[in-house]
This record gives structure tokens, sequence and C-alpha cells, in this order.
């Protein structure tokens, strides 16, 4: 009867350890996304000769649920990760496949979120 009572304690003691690295590799990263375009630094125009608004940062939550930011998602082209030798490692405009190669990554890396007006990058360290 003792043997039951450490065999059933250690498998519930392993399990709580294994949930809790689960919940660490799902843990929710914040990324400060700078909006990029086509504008000439040196001139503060874009192509065509018009001046442009200030653009600001946005910030964006990224969980195993999912994408938060002030990005309407209707607007997103493709969610892109780039490592530190600019290879593109995805390029997807699904955000569940974007959130299955985010968590499976280590290492520094480029965010990308596309949209028809605007480039958002971050970067990361995972």
């Amino acid at each position: 009867m003792k043997n039951y009572k450490k065999i059933i304690f250690g498998t519930l003691l392993s399990l709580s350890f294994v949930s809790t690295f689960a919940a660490e590799d799902n843990q929710p990263y914040t990324v400060p996304l700078d909006p990029v375009d086509d504008i000439d630094p040196d001139k503060g125009h874009n192509n065509h000769g018009h001046r442009m608004p200030p653009k600001r940062t946005i910030i964006c939550v990224i969980t195993a649920e999912g994408i938060q930011s002030a990005i309407d998602p209707a607007s997103i082209t493709a969610y892109e990760i780039w490592d530190e030798n600019e290879v593109c490692l995805v390029s997807t405009p699904d955000e569940a496949s974007f959130l299955d190669v985010f968590y499976s990554l280590k290492g520094d890396v480029t965010l990308r979120i596309v949209t028809e007006e605007y480039i958002y990058v971050g970067y990361l360290s995972l």
C-alpha cells in the first residue's frame, strides 16, 4: 500500500513539472513593432513627393492563443519570422501557422507583420 502512495505521489509531482515547463514554453511575448515603408529618411517624403504623417510604434502581444495589436487583422497579408542572418524562416498569411513556428524557435529573430500600407518590424530573443 505504501508503494502505491509513493507511485501516485511521484506521478502527480512529475505531471506538475511537465505542465510547468509547457506553460513556460508558451509564455506571452510583448514586442514593439515599428512601421516601415518606402519613405526617404533624408527628405521625410514618400516616393510621390507628399509629406507623410509621423508613424508610431505599435505594441504587439503574442500568446499561444493569438496575436493582439492595434493592427487591423483584415489588413494583414503576411506574418514573417526572420533569423539574425536575414533568412526568412516563415512567411504565412495564417496566424495559427505563424504561432506554431514562433513557439518552436529559439534565438534572436526579427518579426514582420506585412500589411498593404506598412511592414511592422520588431526584434525579439526567444
